[in-house]
């Protein structure tokens, strides 16, 4: 039976507008990288892979793409998987990525995400991550700017030793009671927030482990700083920290996967789209065009 020619036309819009809906959902993301279009044992430095950067990987340490992938499952959503990054040395810009072209001034909140596992080359142990005062495994995801400020006062979360942390600038540090263990995978989500007209600069940092999609779920740590000097004074991309990376004793190392930054919530903490999503949701809005248009003309 012929559906009547005006039910077939609405319903051939909204099919287009459907899937062109659902491309904006997986838009959602500004950028990502799952480092899977890497070769394995490559360095990271100087590569282009993921989506929606600016420029290549930054690095001033040894990092490299390794097929010994992590991976953590929750709420229905598997990240990493295939290869993952691993870092084993130091460094105050261990890695760098811009997502703009022109650094963001606006003082809109920024988030980051990314899964990690912090190791060691001595035991296999899923055991409390060793920290002390003086040293302890520590790596920092800072929001970048265009002025080159140093990545330790930047507006930044990561982890230190055996917990998580948010941290503004390099003397103010909030800090998990939480215990985070060796050969454990973790889901880390970071917001650049609180910018300051007056201070023009970002004076909030939140951190939040093992989060899911459901706003502000996780294990929450946040500093605020409304001094002058310290914090992220504008956003352009991503920025990391290493320290005491194979350099203790253990000869601890850091993989990361699955690396996001969005401008919300639910951009850094959704499922990342293959790029056969795209195309296939793209083929679908482009046929139902093609479809509409004929039906019109006839």
């Amino acid at each position: 039976m012929r559906l009547p020619q005006r039910l077939s036309i609405r319903s051939i819009f909204a099919f287009s507008v459907g899937a062109l809906a659902l491309m904006g959902t997986c838009q959602a993301q500004l950028a990502w990288d799952t480092f899977d279009s890497y070769a394995a044992d490559s360095a990271i430095g100087g590569q282009n892979g993921g989506s929606g950067w600016n420029n290549a990987w930054g690095s001033t340490v040894t990092a490299n793409v390794t097929d010994s992938g992590i991976s953590y499952s929750a709420g229905g959503i598997s990240r990493g998987g295939g290869n993952a990054l691993e870092v084993t040395t130091a460094g105050y810009t261990a890695l760098s990525r811009n997502v703009f072209s022109e650094a963001q001034t606006g003082g809109q909140d920024y988030y980051a995400s990314m899964i990690f596992q912090v190791n060691n080359g001595t035991s296999t142990s899923q055991s409390p991550i060793i920290g002390t005062a003086s040293e302890s495994a520590f790596f920092s995801w800072g929001a970048s700017d265009s002025d080159g400020t140093a990545t330790t006062n930047l507006t930044l979360g990561g982890v230190n030793g055996p917990t998580t942390i948010a941290r503004v600038g390099d003397a103010n540090r909030a800090a998990s009671s939480g215990i985070l263990n060796y050969y454990t995978t973790y889901f880390l989500v970071i917001r650049y927030g609180g910018w300051d007209e007056t201070l023009g600069r970002y004076t909030t940092a939140t951190t939040w482990l093992n989060a899911s999609t459901t706003e502000g779920s996780g294990t929450m740590v946040e500093e605020t700083f409304l001094g002058t000097g310290m914090g992220s004074s504008e956003i352009i991309g991503l920025k990391a920290r290493t320290h005491f990376i194979g350099t203790d004793d253990n000869d601890t190392y850091v993989l990361f996967d699955d690396v996001v930054f969005g401008d919300s919530w639910a951009s850094v903490t959704g499922a990342i789209p293959e790029p056969s999503t795209y195309a296939a949701l793209g083929g679908l809005a482009v046929l139902g065009v093609v479809i509409l248009r004929r039906r019109l003309k006839a």
